[in-house]
């Protein structure tokens, strides 16, 4: 199976979906948070453990540079959550169901497993080719057509239901980070989605319950995480980014692309170009974004009902205001 979510200290991945050589360890407990926005550090068992999301990884070389994690996560890096994100990754949801084993109807988690293998090989077959689970998110569990609050371990009845989230990420993808990691010399613990990590440092418990989206604006990539009731619900990525507003302003004032990037950074008037064509141009892009997070709201029906609103993250974040 993927593995099932769970707060940050105890999540965990079954390793026989990753490649060979990725050798799991023990995660434990977390006793120390977030060390800033390019990564998380948390000290277990005397070790310390940066996230992957501070390795600088090199495009097209196939390496990684293991001393920038080190002075980003300001300690010695030797083993790694490894945050997946792009636009290979993608959130499914599917359902599926079991007839409970026991004589005496108790439900055990052997029953559950055997409703989320189900609901696993309900994906559709175009959405699962080529891919991994890295995260299996429970939604909802039905005891016998009847909606359960909470786990249903324990509880009695004839059939079980399961509906799950799963998020998977392109095979080759995942592959190649870990070898990359790897050939760095830094030992990869688990992997998991970027948008869920990034709720780690980014997001707080009462955001997560009321219910909220994590939107991350990378270069060439819109990112969205749905939550509520604590777990997220839906993930999505878009093929947008501040890239995308770079191009607009080299377009729209007809200058370079490194003009259009100290533009976006520095404000118009660092160029002595007009405030207002920059916030009309900008503004034309954000609308663009944000009425794909809309959309996106009201195919899985929480659009206004989110009481957390939406919460921007990531590199593209600044130019937002």
């Amino acid at each position: 199976m993927a593995g099932t979510w769970r707060a940050p200290e105890e999540m965990f991945t079954d390793w026989s979906r990753f490649p060979a050589g990725a050798v799991p360890a023990k995660t434990g407990s977390a006793a120390s948070g977030p060390i800033g926005a390019r990564g998380l550090a948390t000290a277990r068992a005397g070790e310390e453990v940066a996230a992957a999301t501070a390795l600088q990884l090199q495009s097209g070389h196939g390496a990684a540079k293991k001393g920038t994690a080190s002075q980003a996560a300001a300690t010695s890096v030797n083993r790694v959550y490894l945050a997946v994100g792009g636009v290979g990754l993608e959130g499914t949801v599917a359902s599926g169901s079991t007839i409970v084993t026991r004589a005496d109807s108790e439900i055990t988690e052997v029953d559950v497993k055997l409703a989320h293998e189900a609901a696993e090989s309900n994906i559709p077959a175009p959405l699962a080719a080529n891919r991994k689970v890295i995260h299996a998110v429970p939604l909802q569990y039905k005891i016998d057509n009847k909606e359960v609050l909470g786990r249903p371990l324990s509880m009695h009845g004839m059939k079980l239901e399961a509906k799950l989230l799963f998020i998977t990420t392109l095979e080759q993808h995942v592959s190649d980070l870990i070898e990359a990691v790897e050939q760095a010399g830094v030992e990869v613990i688990d992997a998991l989605a970027a948008p869920l990590s990034a709720s780690f440092v980014t997001l707080t418990s009462a955001q997560k319950i009321a219910g909220c989206v994590l939107a991350n604006i990378g270069a060439e990539t819109l990112s969205i995480a749905v939550f509520e009731d604590g777990i997220p619900v839906s993930l999505h990525v878009f093929p947008i980014g501040a890239t995308d507003v770079t191009n607009d302003i080299a377009l729209g004032f007809k200058v370079s692309l490194e003009d259009a990037e100290e533009i976006k950074r520095s404000g118009a008037s660092s160029l002595s170009y007009p405030e207002r064509e920059l916030e009309t141009i900008v503004r034309a892009r954000l609308n663009d974004m944000f009425e794909l997070i809309e959309a996106h709201l009201k195919k899985i029906g929480r659009s206004g009902l989110l009481p957390a609103g939406v919460v921007i993250t990531g590199g593209g974040s600044a130019f937002v205001s």
